[in-house]
């Protein structure tokens, strides 16, 4: 890749056919926070080369956003754009920066799997996605880790749950309230109030928004004593 001239673009981004709506999203978010941004839906016009126009389009761009999934490793095209920017990123650096993004459930490929990435699968609030594309985009995702290695017993979220945002934060900010203290590691939270006002639908979200927080995440129902003695003993033999 020639870099004999600076790259003026901010951010490059590579997608795959399937995911072709998010690379949209995504150039939507950074473009609203005042960064430039390239990418092929866009850049590139039918009937023009292919190969040329891409080549020209990684040499003006200071960053590269690789957007993850199944379709993305099995591609040719994403597999060169993606080795192409890492071989001008290794050999000279200069400020440039690779985000990644997991956009649906897939194994980075070796090359990569050391580096921090941010997934947005699963994730459905529009204010969480635009934060974490964001952080991932700006390298400040260290909030954002790859779900714990134990998720289990979770409810499926609820898609209709709105305007909780304060009330989300607030329980972060309890539990963590203890710091370092011994007690952080039992701080228990109680959520309160009528029947059908969304208190499971207020934990569900809890346990999905910031569960790249805790080391893991067990759901044990205490609707039936029974039910919840053997949720916790299938915790204990879990490792």
């Amino acid at each position: 890749m020639n870099t004999a001239h600076p790259p003026h673009v901010d951010f490059f981004i590579s997608r795959a056919g399937a995911d072709g709506a998010i690379a949209e999203e995504v150039a939507e978010v950074l473009r609203a926070a005042g960064y430039t941004v390239r990418f092929q839906d866009e850049d590139i016009a039918f009937g023009s080369n292919f190969i040329k126009r891409m080549s020209a389009l990684l040499e003006e761009c200071q960053s590269f956003i690789a957007l993850l999934s199944p379709a993305y490793l099995e591609s040719v095209y994403c597999r060169e754009e993606l080795t192409n920017f890492l071989a001008d990123f290794f050999k000279e650096r200069s400020g440039r920066r690779l985000a990644l993004l997991l956009v649906r459930d897939c194994q980075p490929p070796a090359i990569l799997r050391a580096r921090v990435y941010g997934s947005l699968d699963g994730k459905t609030n529009p204010s969480e996605r635009r934060d974490l594309i964001l952080a991932i985009a700006e390298g400040r995702a260290a909030r954002y880790r790859t779900p714990p290695p134990i998720f289990e017993g979770v409810p499926a979220r609820n898609p209709a749950l709105i305007g909780r945002d304060t009330l989300l934060e607030q329980l972060r900010s309890n539990f963590a309230g203890a710091g370092a203290d011994l007690a952080a590691a039992v701080q228990v939270q109680a959520i309160v109030g009528p029947a059908g006002n969304g208190k499971t639908s207020l934990a569900v979200e809890y346990a999905y928004r910031f569960a790249g927080d805790y080391a893991g995440v067990w759901w044990a129902s205490g609707e039936a004593r029974p039910a919840l003695i053997a949720s916790l003993a299938a915790l204990a033999g879990s490792h």
